[in-house]
């Protein structure tokens, strides 16, 4: 396991969409988030640009797992925060992952530049009260690449990001 830290600004195309493929694979994972057609549409809204078009303010922190066979990284989970208005703006773990740590070592990573979240599905709630973080009062410029689901819109706490290899910098 291994923690890298980026700024947005070194986001390839690879990288995002690792990135945007990780997110989908969590969101359609999460039966108790909203109805089935609305993880469906808020899954297909998860595209590549988001991340490729986040501000400079934002810094991403990603989880990577090693395979013991050729010791390449691949993408577990990330977080996105934006340091300028301390919101975070999404933290993903890929389903394979959940209940393994990956969230909770993400969130102590980030938790010093953090004071509040954006949307995300009502069953992270738990997850990011216990580490005390507040619903943001999220502007578009904070968030503008975080979609929400069509119809129910379950604003709480996050909205996770995701990937699965290490070829996220660039220049990586």
């Amino acid at each position: 396991m291994a923690l890298r830290e980026f700024p947005s600004t070194a986001i390839n195309r690879q990288g995002a969409q690792d990135m945007a493929k990780l997110q989908q694979e969590a969101l359609l994972a999460d039966a108790d988030c909203c109805t089935s057609e609305d993880l469906v549409a808020w899954a297909a809204s998860v595209q590549p640009e988001m991340f490729l078009n986040l501000g400079p303010e934002c810094q991403i922190i990603l989880y990577l797992d090693s395979l013991h066979r050729d010791d390449s990284e691949f993408l577990t989970g990330f977080a996105v925060a934006n340091t300028r208005s301390r919101i975070l703006q999404s933290l993903y773990v890929h389903p394979s992952r959940w209940g393994q740590g990956v969230g909770t070592t993400l969130m102590r990573k980030v938790l010093p530049t953090v004071d509040s979240i954006a949307n995300c599905p009502s069953s992270a709630t738990t997850f990011f009260q216990k580490f005390g973080l507040k619903q943001a009062d999220v502007r578009a410029e904070d968030c503008a690449q975080v979609p929400e689901p069509a119809a129910k819109k379950t604003r709480s706490v996050l909205t996770e990001l995701a990937g699965t290899t290490g070829a996220l910098a660039r220049g990586a």
